[in-house]
């Protein structure tokens, strides 16, 4: 008899472009044999749950709705699907966030099915090599209520359904690419090595484009094709990367969908320069107030490959709330996401007997299999696209080195920074058209915080009367505060901290020409400048300029030889700069 076997589960995840709003296109839905059609009468919002239409009549509770135009292949709009779970007047409520913008007079349809399609699916993503996941799955609060009088006795005489919480974690998994690292800390930023002039090659926006779109409309489209990278953006601040997936005219469909939102003049879009046998791509992870959200999506397939059983949940609004970096002697650069709170989340369960409803469909959702074959990034060749698992090689200890306080240390034994977001899902009173959808509405994030520790062994000895080199011992007697030269105190500074992990290859560009002289690295900044995010920054006194500070340091006699330190630190901010052959990031 055919089983579930944890080996053959996938786990995928994907960037939303607003707070629950899992992203998947659906080009290749098809309309109910008795379709009820309106359109939209104000425009609607990635991560809105409600949408208010024209013409709410032949529509019911139960239906799913394809919203966004299909269109023309030159006027092609993002479409995407959601279960209709309420309606008040013309107002309609979905099952899950809306995933794309849509603006007014988007058409909004019932549809009675969804053809599988590769270009569609975006929760494609790994964050590394992991073999164990906690699933997000619901944990209901069910309340018992003690009423008087009832001859209960000391039972409680009903129960009651309360809260839904969605906690989800990854721990522990290998990185291979810097897919992972930005969520627990904001946005990311992508630059092409050598772009293109936009004035000989390129072209602009010619109509504004919303994050999450995956659709751009060019002034003009002539000097594009199928599997051309391209740098979108106006300035350091707003520059991604994306991938061609298909042209029309004037119109780019792109094989992920945009980070941030672009307007409809003065950005430009240009493709890598020449050949682009010797390009690679540079990103920077940057803090953010709000963290972006993301997906994740669960398949199983049974033993048997029986594609009729397979079990399917896709999970939404989730954030990083903690993760961890770490590394030891002898090991691997790993990440653990420790937190995850989701909002909510839908599956593909038929409900069972017990269910005696009036709903027109059983309760879950339309969405697509991600299956073994559409984990990693989409590679296009011609007019045929793939998606790739992804086969870097990892980061290795051994090719690390870390620097504090302006000294390198050659014997450091292990570290690991955590990195604590403090997010708190919220429960707020709103409709949401079915009782049973009970998550939280909103999650928060408060104060982040930054820890690190290692364990370094001492560098050599010098003659202590005389010796300046700064050390661990003097850096903890000196709580980061280095005076003037007068003697008074100028204030705290700390210092800075700077880790750096290299694949200790020589790096292929995007065509597989080797690039001898670029190291293929991941490197982190602690501090990073507040003002001018894309650079590293000198520890300062003053406010929101400080750096890192030891708050422990002994020096234990413990039979440790070399002698050897177990420290820890708290430090304000941090960055992250890669530099890879990987173009397409979530």
């Amino acid at each position: 008899m055919a089983i579930y076997r944890s080996d053959q589960a996938v786990v995928t995840f994907g960037a939303e472009a607003a707070l629950g709003g899992y992203i998947e296109g659906a080009s290749g839905s098809t309309t109910d044999s008795v379709a009820s059609s309106s359109v939209a009468t104000t425009a609607i919002s990635a991560g809105a749950t409600s949408l208010t239409i024209s013409s709410a009549s032949s529509f019911a509770v139960g239906q799913y709705l394809q919203i966004g135009t299909k269109g023309s292949t030159t006027t092609q709009k993002v479409t995407e699907i959601r279960r209709l779970v309420g309606i008040s007047g013309t107002t309609f409520y979905l099952d899950a966030p809306c995933g794309f913008d849509h603006a007014v007079g988007q058409e909004v349809k019932t549809i009675a099915t969804l053809t599988d399609t590769d270009n569609d699916k975006f929760t494609t993503y790994i964050p590394g090599v992991y073999d164990t996941v906690t699933v997000p799955d619901m944990t209901p609060t069910i309340e018992p209520r003690y009423f008087l009088g009832t001859g209960a006795k000391r039972n409680f005489t009903a129960a009651y359904k309360g809260t839904q919480a969605f906690n989800g974690s990854v721990p522990s998994f290998i990185i291979l690419n810097g897919w992972p690292l930005r969520f627990p800390l904001g946005k990311i930023n992508s630059t092409i090595s050598a772009a293109s002039s936009p004035t000989d090659t390129g072209s602009t926006i010619d109509v504004a484009a919303s994050k999450g779109d995956y659709f751009i409309d060019t002034a003009s489209g002539s000097n594009f094709a199928a599997g051309d990278y391209i740098q979108i953006g106006s300035s350091a601040a707003t520059y991604e990367v994306n991938r061609i997936v298909a042209k029309s005219t004037n119109l780019l469909r792109l094989a992920t969908p945009l980070k941030q939102d672009h307007a409809a003049s003065g950005v430009n879009v240009v493709p890598m320069d020449g050949t682009g046998a010797l390009n690679y791509f540079t990103h920077t992870i940057t803090e953010t107030n709000e963290l972006d959200s993301l997906s994740m999506d669960v398949h199983m397939r049974d033993s048997g490959e029986t594609a009729a059983n397979d079990f399917n949940r896709r999970y939404y609004g989730g954030k990083v709330g903690a993760a961890t970096l770490s590394a030891e002697e002898g090991g691997l650069l790993v990440m653990g996401w420790d937190t995850i709170p989701f909002m909510g989340g839908v599956h593909n369960q038929k409900l069972d007997s017990n269910f005696s409803g009036s709903e027109a469909l059983p309760k879950h959702s339309l969405f697509q299999t991600v299956e073994s074959d559409n984990i990693g990034s989409r590679s296009v060749s011609g007019d045929a696209t793939t998606l790739a698992y992804p086969t870097q090689d990892p980061y290795y200890f051994s090719e690390g080195t870390v620097t504090m306080f302006g000294q390198t240390f050659a014997r450091v034994r292990n570290f690991s920074i955590s990195i604590n977001n403090n997010v708190e899902p919220r429960y707020y009173i709103e409709r949401r058209g079915d009782s049973r959808v009970r998550g939280p509405s909103d999650i928060v994030e408060m104060r982040r915080e930054y820890t690190m520790t290692a364990t370094i062994a001492l560098p050599d000895s010098e003659a202590s009367a005389t010796g300046t080199t700064a050390s661990l011992f003097k850096e903890l007697m000196l709580e980061g505060d280095y005076g003037l030269a007068d003697g008074t105190s100028a204030g705290m500074k700390g210092f800075a901290i700077q880790l750096v992990f290299n694949k200790g290859t020589v790096m292929t560009g995007v065509t597989g020409v080797a690039i001898g002289s670029v190291d293929h690295k991941i490197t982190i900044d602690i501090p990073t400048d507040d003002a001018t995010p894309y650079s590293t920054a000198a520890a300062a006194t003053g406010l929101n300029n400080q750096g890192a500070f030891l708050t422990e340091a002994p020096h234990p006699i413990d039979g440790s030889n070399p002698f050897e330190v177990s420290a820890s630190m708290i430090f304000r901010n941090m960055g992250i700069t890669i530099v890879d052959n990987v173009g397409l990031y979530p």
